[in-house]
């Protein structure tokens, strides 16, 4: 069993208008995570934002097309055997009505594409995390593929939610109660 992951961590924006605290956090408490849990460390992929230190690994900026092509990278490389996790943090959006978007560097990555990617997915095991607002709006896309037996995915909040920082924990608060509060104390 080989154990892949990407992980993403945006907290500082273009145009700096629209930062978050505590992303690029939980992209390296993610990382932390999965290192003491059997990842190696070059098959875990983490994107961010430009502040390249901030990170524990940094494998590149998150933009769009770059996410995109280091979750299918993922997908590719995984057989039946293995586990894949994709564990994201930023700013995210959506109409209210299921349509749900994942805000990267310079572009949105959509419900329907996230899902594409997915469907693809050789492997029994994947695991998903979006602490996003809107993004519970992902899940039924994902929940509508073939093989979603094989898919577990957890969202902050409904396709009208919002996910909310931590300045207590330092992290956003669903990564917090996730990480910290629920598989570190199990």
């Amino acid at each position: 069993v080989t154990k892949y992951a990407v992980v993403v961590g945006i907290s500082d924006y273009p145009g700096g208008n629209n930062d978050l605290s505590y992303c690029d956090d939980d992209a390296t408490d993610w990382y932390n995570y999965l290192v003491r849990h059997g990842y190696e460390p070059a098959n875990i992929r983490v994107y961010g934002d430009p502040n390249q230190n901030d990170f524990p690994k940094y494998t590149g900026l998150a933009n769009k097309a770059t996410v995109q092509a280091g979750l299918n990278a993922m997908v590719a490389e995984a057989d039946e055997n293995d586990i894949i996790t994709y564990a994201t943090s930023g700013h995210g959006y959506g109409d209210g009505r299921g349509e749900s978007m994942l805000n990267m560097m310079d572009d949105d990555l959509y419900d329907h594409e996230i899902a594409t990617i997915f469907n693809g997915a050789a492997t029994s095991r994947v695991f998903i995390f979006f602490d996003h607002c809107y993004s519970g709006g992902i899940g039924p896309e994902l929940m509508a593929l073939p093989n979603n037996d094989n898919i577990f995915a957890t969202s902050t909040c409904t396709e009208r939610g919002l996910g909310y920082d931590d300045p207590d924990s330092q992290n956003g608060m669903w990564t917090n109660e996730f990480v910290h509060d629920t598989l570190e104390t199990h």
